[in-house]
């Protein structure tokens, strides 16, 4: 992809960053040297890198799950609005799709509850943990940051993880066509309420609508397109044509 740059490669799966992420660091790095000088900016800088390890983490989940399938993952992509694992095939097989698409979010649990946990294990006797999230402590924010994009995540609607999760579930009684339908069309819905939620005072919420929208069409797209390729491969198995035999 354009703008983006390796940063390494693991497993036959090349990890890279979108330019744009670089920006958002560079802005909340600069907020948080307004508002409290070096610390406040390193701060921010260290939330920022921990929060986008967990993406990282997650989708190496979708990844390994894949894997176990023998489908290859070519590539990660790190973006300002998450993550992107380009999985090289997406398995029509519901089970297999199911597995894969909650990989990721079982993987952002874990590190939810391993968050917790520490906090737990490392807390002053008596410690409040949203007294912990109002003073801004480092591994309160990542935990529930981390609850928030899992939330975000399992939503039924593509391209989220739980879009995909809905398409296995219709999938097995209905087809791999229907499913696609329903999470596309269940996508559009929900971006259609974050785009009007957005222009009432979220412009952030407006532009991950507009994202949605598009891409649970583009879903909508490929899937069908996919299906009159495979349609029209089996007619041609079926009824194949006969070689023309040269006139004399």
């Amino acid at each position: 992809m354009r703008w983006s740059f390796k940063i390494f490669r693991a497993g036959g799966t090349e990890v890279r960053l979108h330019a744009t992420l670089l920006l958002l660091a560079a802005w909340y790095a600069w907020s948080g040297w307004r508002d409290g000088g070096p610390s406040e900016a390193l701060g921010e800088l260290l939330f920022m890198g921990l929060l986008f390890l967990s993406v990282l983490l997650h989708e190496f989940g979708h990844a390994l799950a894949a894997r176990h399938y023998r489908i290859a993952t070519p590539q990660i992509l790190l973006t300002p609005i998450g993550g992107i694992a380009s999985i090289a095939t997406i398995p029509e097989e519901p089970r297999k799709e199911l597995v894969i698409a909650l990989a990721g979010p079982a993987v952002t649990f874990l590190i939810a509850a391993l968050g917790w946990l520490a906090w737990q294990a490392f807390a002053a006797p008596g410690a409040s943990f949203m007294a912990a999230l109002d003073a801004d402590a480092l591994l309160p924010s990542v935990v529930l940051t981390n609850v928030a994009l899992l939330a975000f995540n399992l939503l039924p609607a593509f391209p989220m993880d739980g879009g995909r999760v809905l398409r296995a579930l219709v999938a097995s009684k209905w087809g791999y066509l229907r499913g696609t339908m329903v999470a596309a069309r269940a996508g559009q819905v929900i971006a259609v309420v974050f785009i009007i939620l957005g222009f009432r005072g979220n412009a952030i919420l407006a532009l991950i609508g507009f994202f949605v929208l598009t891409a649970a069409e583009g879903e909508y797209r490929v899937a069908k397109r996919r299906m009159m390729q495979h349609r029209q491969q089996m007619i041609e198995i079926v009824d194949p044509t006969p070689p023309r035999l040269p006139h004399d």
